[in-house]
């Protein structure tokens, strides 16, 4: 709302008894000039500064509901992808009073009558396991379920690529599957998270990996055979984790490797080839951007991802033009 510079009224922060900081807005329509009754609003992008601008938080979003019967189910884990036995909290909230339940699989780990609040935590530590947490809310007249799953998957074990030299991207085999490859040394688990399996983490698309020639390769081939013709979007876990964009040079088409895990924020602007630091969000929406490779790997540069902190030290980069992949098709190689 305004400009991010304005110091107004009507975005100050207010400190409340509690030591909290608080912002009254009133009508959400109103406050920010939405007219159109077409329009819904469903959430709300807060970030909050420092009068001088010197200090900031990062994004919070703040979902804005209907009037009536909502409920929402949420944890504290930063990811819903374990590598670890990890005890992880659950908050139930509504928006009435309501009798709240909390299952594990099916089994009760909590509930409550007649509050619009319950909290309970779970330990996860058995690999191989993939939960599924349920919330569910009465209040009398209407009944509201949640699920989210928690997903502690197999590690990587140890597996020879077919053909004994790993080739990375994705190669069609005879038989229509299709084997994934990445290259991620140092890494323990990577899991291939596909369009064609609903985006779910699946034990089956826990990856293999190779060590060949001082590097490590995850791969995987598919249970389905896939059409050529098709887009199919994927993305691969690394450790739990969701790697930053593919970048690939049009000069090379090789993946330029940073010297400096480190690039300054400026170079995100314009240049891909400078940084390769790109939001949480885009790396999600742009999921399936593949690496267009020449040759089978190792040769230089076995890195085919790096997520830059964007601290003070520049990358070290090639100058040539860069661009993102991101094919009609899935780019098999045969």
């Amino acid at each position: 709302k305004g400009e991010w510079s304005d110091n107004t009224s009507d975005k100050k922060f207010i400190k409340n008894a509690n030591g909290l900081w608080e912002l009254s807005i009133g009508d959400i329509r109103q406050y920010f000039g939405i007219t159109n009754p077409e329009h819904h609003v469903a959430k709300i992008a807060v970030i909050a500064r420092t009068a001088d601008g010197s200090s900031q938080t990062s994004d919070n979003f703040i979902d804005v509901l209907d009037e009536g019967f909502h409920m929402s189910l949420t944890c504290d884990a930063s990811s819903l992808v374990l590598t670890a036995p990890t005890t992880i909290q659950f908050n139930v909230a509504t928006t009435q009073k309501a009798d709240i339940t909390l299952k594990v699989d099916n089994q009760e780990i909590g509930s409550v009558k007649g509050n619009t609040q319950l909290t309970k935590s779970h330990s996860f530590s058995t690999k191989g396991q993939f939960y599924t947490v349920t919330a569910t809310a009465t209040n009398g007249t209407e009944t509201i379920s949640k699920e989210m799953t928690i997903a502690y998957p197999q590690t990587s074990s140890a597996a020879t690529y077919p053909g004994g030299v790993p080739k990375q991207g994705a190669v069609k085999n005879s038989d229509g599957t299709v084997t994934f490859c990445i290259a991620a040394p140092g890494k323990a688990s990577v899991i291939l998270i596909p369009s064609w399996d609903n985006y779910q983490t699946l034990d089956k698309n826990v990856m293999k990996y190779q060590d060949y020639n001082g590097f490590r390769y995850f791969w995987v081939t598919t249970t389905e055979k896939l059409d050529d013709s098709v887009y199919y979007p994927y993305y691969y876990l690394v450790d739990g984790t969701i790697p930053s964009l593919f970048l690939t040079t049009t000069t090379t088409n090789r993946f330029p490797k940073p010297a400096s895990p480190t690039c300054p924020a400026t170079l995100m602007k314009n240049s891909l080839t400078q940084c390769w630091q790109f939001t949480e969000a885009i790396s999600t929406i742009m999921n399936g951007i593949t690496p267009l490779l020449n040759s089978t790997y190792p040769t230089a540069d076995p890195l085919p991802y790096m997520k830059c902190s964007c601290a003070t030290s520049q990358a070290t980069v090639p100058t040539a033009t860069a661009s993102i992949s991101a094919p009609s098709a899935l780019p098999f190689r045969k």
